[in-house]
């Protein structure tokens, strides 16, 4: 048996652990499926993105969450400003127009 792909756990698993892993394995099991469903979310709607406003590329902070980016990207998709095209955008938590040339605007930038 594969670990991480069966319920079986080995015989020598502590009791407190087994009955915390059988416990949490469902709740575990839904964020990362979840968690799957928005990064494919976020990758559609970055490749929207890219391709509606022209830009050269479209990039995130780590600090901003697949959520945070869907909001931004779906915002800027409905602007549809002409100003935008061949950019390099980062999101951010912030505006700032980095050393290399690229613009960082904030997931929730305001209009």
């Amino acid at each position: 048996m594969r670990w991480g792909t069966s319920s079986s756990l080995p015989p020598a698993t502590p009791p407190k652990l087994q009955v915390f892993l059988q416990s949490h394995a469902p709740e575990a099991r839904q964020r990362t499926q979840r968690r799957n469903q928005l990064q494919a979310e976020e990758a559609a709607v970055v490749k929207l993105c890219l391709h509606n406003l022209s830009l050269s590329s479209l990039s995130k902070e780590p600090s901003v969450s697949s959520s945070q980016m869907i909001m931004c990207c779906n915002r800027l998709v409905e602007q549809r400003a002409p100003l935008m095209q061949g950019l390099h955008i980062c999101v951010s938590q912030f505006y700032s127009v980095m050393q290399d040339g690229d613009l960082c605007v904030p997931w929730d930038w305001k209009s």
